[in-house]
C-alpha cells in the first residue's frame, strides 16, 4: 500500500493500526461503514476502490494475499480446481 497510497507516516502507522486491531484482515469488513475501503478512505480521502484497489492487489501479488486471507484462499483454491 505505501507504494500506492503516499503519505506521512502518521497516516500509514493509521492503517497498520486498523490491521493490527483485527486477526486476519478478512474480519475488518464488519459493517459497511467499517469496510476496508472506508477505512482507507478516511484516512487518505483520495483513495478510489475501483482503481486504486485493483492496482494495489495487482502490485501485492496473489500470493501475499492469500496467505494472510483464508477464506480467499479457500475461494481462489476451489476456482482453481475447477480447471
Amino acid at each position: 500500500i505505501c507504494t500506492w497510497l503516499v503519505g506521512a507516516d502518521r497516516e500509514l502507522l493509521r492503517l497498520q493500526r486498523i490491521r493490527q486491531a483485527f486477526p486476519i484482515p478478512e474480519e475488518i469488513d464488519d459493517d459497511p461503514q467499517g469496510s476496508p475501503s472506508h477505512r482507507i478512505r478516511s484516512v487518505f480521502p483520495e483513495y478510489e476502490k475501483n482503481l486504486a484497489g485493483s492496482l494495489i492487489a495487482i502490485d501485492i501479488g496473489l500470493e501475499p494475499i492469500r496467505d494472510a486471507c483464508p477464506h480467499f484462499d479457500a475461494w481462489v483454491g476451489w476456482l482453481e480446481d475447477l480447471r
